[in-house]
């Protein structure tokens, strides 16, 4: 940043001594600033007039002004455009360069990048094409994307811009049988929240005519695709094309939409998935309150509980809300998500215990001395953990180890 005057920027790990402006949460409550630890990932701070020296660079390509070998015309390229994914050999323009995205905009493309931590959000996007910058920074942590289009709507005109002509051709029959059906997206902004896709972030995809809709669901259309040649789209007005269809190495049919990713999926096998894992759940929850009212019973009539067995269950029921609360106590300070503590290790140890305690569970089935019913309702919850179980496995939180990252 140096050569290029931009001598107040840089990556802050600790609150600097320079003047700082004071942060703020969604809700306008002080937040103070706190680094993420991330680098390029989230930790570049900046002045209004700085950006605008690194808006110039960057529309200008004055690579020369730091190191014309380094930030070289192929350089430059590479920072705006996706090489490596599935979408970009399939020729898409665009998409997720090196920290550095593609958007289509009031007729141009652009270029940039947004980024918040606690207390602060910002974005910046570039056009060579419009030659014109833009980079808005606010100390509350809210999208400051609407503050972008606003500016954009009041610097470019779109009467005067020249349309890019669209070449929409007629839809090959064997790309709509094969790519048809219902797609779960796979690139989630937040590992962390990754187990929620295939629950929310999910779509059909139908072809009728020479149109492809995106639908949810319900049958929402969300957005109309309109083919451009080599499975590339274009979505709804916009000129250039921002979807590809391809296939993986496995062979499996898969969606790239601007910078996300997605892949065809059995419709009745991930509901049937999702309903599993929801009445699985829901049945976890029914057995506490189930033993709550087995044992008060038991205290009424004054006769000792045979806790063994029915504990066991308990204490492995009672593990699931135990390590959703910690995980959210320990993710609810971004000072502290990365360190080792009470929740961090509670989110590292109560899956952990489900294992065991269902696997003994199971141990006890055949040993025990229950009526036949209660004996069906203890196989069938045990079952249901071992549902919990599964899904805790497929989302990467047996083992999870929040102090490692």
């Amino acid at each position: 940043m140096d050569p290029l005057g931009m001598t107040a920027s840089g990556f802050y790990f600790k609150k600097p001594e320079k003047p700082f402006v004071q942060g703020y949460d969604p809700f306008l409550k002080p937040a103070p600033y706190v680094s993420i630890k991330g680098g390029p990932a989230g930790d570049f701070c900046s002045n209004a007039e700085e950006m605008a020296v690194f808006l110039q660079f960057m529309l200008n390509r004055s690579g020369h002004l730091v190191d014309s070998t380094a930030f070289s015309e192929t350089a430059f390229a590479r920072v705006e455009n996706a090489q490596t994914t599935l979408a970009a050999r399939q020729g898409l323009p665009g998409g997720y360069g090196l920290g550095n995205f593609s958007v289509y905009q009031k007729g141009h493309v652009f270029h940039g990048h947004n980024g918040a931590i606690e207390g602060f959000s910002a974005r910046y996007i570039y056009s060579r094409e419009a030659d014109l910058g833009i980079a808005v920074a606010v100390n509350r942590l809210k999208n400051p994307t609407p503050i972008v289009e606003l500016i954009l709507e009041e610097l470019i005109d779109e009467s005067g811009s020249v349309a890019i002509p669209r070449k929409p051709t007629p839809i090959p029959a064997t790309l709509i049988n094969e790519f048809s059906g219902f797609y779960v997206f796979r690139n989630p902004r937040q590992q962390l929240k990754a187990f929620l896709s295939g629950f929310t972030e999910n779509f059909y995809l139908e072809f009728k005519g020479n149109k492809g809709y995106f639908k949810d669901v319900f049958g929402g259309v969300r957005d109309s695709i309109y083919y451009a040649g080599n499975g590339l789209f274009y979505r709804n007005s916009q000129e250039v094309p921002t979807v590809a269809l391809m296939k993986t190495e496995a062979g499996k049919m898969a969606v790239g939409i601007k910078r996300n990713y997605a892949e065809k999926e059995s419709f009745l096998l991930r509901m049937g998935y999702n309903v599993a894992v929801l009445l699985s759940i829901a049945m976890l929850f029914v057995y506490l309150v189930y033993f709550g009212i087995w044992l008060m019973v038991q205290l009424i009539k004054k006769k000792k509980p045979r806790l063994l067995d029915r504990g066991l269950l308990l204490l492995g029921c009672l593990a699931f809300p135990g390590w959703f609360f910690s995980l959210g106590s320990a993710l609810s300070n971004r000072a502290t998500a990365g360190e080792f503590g009470i929740w961090s290790l509670f989110v590292y140890l109560l899956p952990i215990l489900m294992v065991f305690l269902l696997v003994f569970a199971g141990y006890r089935i055949p040993k025990m001395q229950e009526k036949p019913s209660f004996k069906k309702y203890y196989i069938i919850t045990s079952m249901c953990l071992l549902v919990v179980v599964i899904f805790l496995l497929n989302s990467g939180f047996i083992g999870l180890q929040l102090w490692s990252y």
